[in-house]
């Protein structure tokens, strides 16, 4: 994926799981403009956005 990004010029990788990272994918991905997303900063995040919804019913 890091080769990918570099060939096409991205700025950065985002990469989410809904479990969690490994010890071994953050020191990976800490060297690297990768940001690595887990479930449960999925999750909280998520549920922010749910909060300020408006809800049409």
């Amino acid at each position: 994926m890091a080769g990918v990004a570099v060939r096409e010029k991205a700025h950065g990788i985002i990469v989410v799981t809904v479990g969690k990272f490994t010890p071994q994918a953050h020191y990976f991905a800490n060297g690297l403009l990768v940001r690595l997303i887990d479930g449960t900063f999925l999750l909280r995040t998520l549920n922010k956005m749910n909060e300020g919804a408006v809800n049409p019913r």
